[in-house]
């Protein structure tokens, strides 16, 4: 799940919570923990990224998901 609040101190940013309730069953999987880390932190650097080129571009795409995106901000469940 994942949860966005506005960053505290930081006006206009945003804190986003993200936790996993996977437990893995292998004893391999605290090796694999740190793949997963850096391949989550990976997918949260691209949406910013595209959530942002897509603003500047006045995407349709953006806009027809701007109100789903504002309630996420705001804590509120967009679906």
């Amino acid at each position: 799940s994942a949860t966005f609040l506005p960053f505290p101190g930081k006006k206009g940013h945003t804190l986003m919570i993200y936790e996993n309730h996977v437990v893995p069953k292998s004893i391999f999987a605290g090796l694999l923990k740190g793949v997963m880390v850096k391949d989550t932190e990976a997918s949260i650097k691209a949406t910013i990224r595209e959530t942002e080129d897509l603003a500047v571009q006045k995407s349709t795409t953006l806009l027809k998901y701007e109100s789903k995106i504002l309630d996420a901000l705001e804590n509120k469940t967009p679906y």
